[in-house]
């Protein structure tokens, strides 16, 4: 008995430090790992999950030559959905977030608040839609290349 217990741990051991071997250090950021941060309603950052307003969590995609990182945030009371995007980077900048695809926000109570769509380089693209609380389109904006006409999508 005491036997089968000690290889049950040796196993353990083995597989622990397998699985820390196999997590290589990417940018300082672990592959396998999630980072988690919290912030009160003014979107400063609070110590605990239980003292603040949403958290956010960065979970980094993909292999070393085509990393992404997903950008998830969620209101802390109902754990329902903030906004969703992806980033090359893990850390904000100091204009926020460069994001690239598209990017989603919503309101505490489920509504689509906006939806942008970004490029390559984390420029916006295309329209951009925000909306009221109640769903309604509050306003659209539309990118146009410089000397192009915004009515036509002419020169």
């Amino acid at each position: 008995m005491k036997r089968s217990i000690l290889v049950l741990i040796v196993l353990v051991l083995i597989g622990a430090n397998t699985e820390a071997l196999s997590s290589k250090v990417r940018g300082g950021v672990f592959i396998s790992d999630t980072i988690v941060n919290s912030f009160d309603k003014s979107g400063n950052s609070v110590r605990t999950k239980l003292a603040s307003y949403s958290y956010q969590c960065i979970v980094p995609v993909g292999d070393e030559s085509n990393r992404f990182f997903n950008i998830v945030s969620y209101y802390t009371d109902t754990d329902s959905m903030k906004s969703f995007a992806y980033s090359r980077d893990s850390t904000v900048g100091v204009f926020g977030w460069k994001y690239i695809g598209e990017s989603t926000t919503y309101y505490p109570n489920g509504q689509l608040k906006s939806l942008e769509k970004f490029d390559t380089n984390g420029s916006a693209i295309d329209s951009s839609y925000y909306y009221y609380p109640t769903g309604k389109l509050k306003m659209l904006v539309t990118q146009v290349e410089s000397g192009q006409n915004p009515f036509t999508g002419g020169l």
